[in-house]
């Protein structure tokens, strides 16, 4: 009777695991949306919080000539290895780069890269921050799409203002 009883009981949680098994696979979906639904809500407070602090200016900025060295060596040098090699730039050489960004972006009305993938690592690796290369990886894909769209739209709207430009003149012509 004793062995019946644990023959029994082995067999009931053999049942329930088997049942938890079959009934928690078809959810690692569900499990899966609710840890994305979870990730995106904290990058949403994130940036709320970022935006409450900035709206009520407890965020002092400050220039980080670090960061501005690096900016320039990653725009002066076409790979992440002659970006290690060289030396570090000077002021000057900063400030050119600036001027040149400043050239490109009209007076900030448009959008210009100032990283490339392969400068995510080295930003890692100078601010001891490993994680942080393939966030900065990320992003630089996100805003190269981002740049890319708004270009393909830019030219489309100039485009389609050349085609009505063109109809215009042939419709004044007509009438005349």
């Amino acid at each position: 009777m004793l062995l019946k009883r644990k023959e029994g009981a082995y067999l009931h949680a053999e049942r329930k695991l088997t049942e938890t098994i079959f009934h928690s696979v078809p959810n690692l979906p569900f499990f899966y949306l609710c840890f994305r639904a979870y990730s995106h809500y904290r990058a949403w407070y994130g940036g709320k919080m970022l935006e409450h602090l900035m709206r009520k200016k407890l965020v002092k900025e400050t220039s980080s000539p670090q960061l501005d060295a690096m900016y320039a060596t990653g725009l002066l040098h076409p790979t992440r290895q002659a970006s290690r090699e060289a030396e570090t730039p000077s002021d000057e050489d900063v400030e050119r780069v600036s001027r040149v960004v400043s050239e490109q972006t009209q007076g900030d009305a448009e959008e210009v890269m100032v990283l490339q993938k392969w400068n995510g690592k080295l930003l890692a690796e100078a601010f001891h921050l490993p994680e942080m290369e393939v966030e900065i990886e990320r992003a630089v894909e996100q805003v190269e799409k981002s740049i890319g769209e708004e270009r393909k739209l830019r030219e489309e709207k100039r485009e389609v203002e050349r085609k009505a430009a063109g109809e215009e003149k042939e419709n004044v012509k007509k009438d005349s």
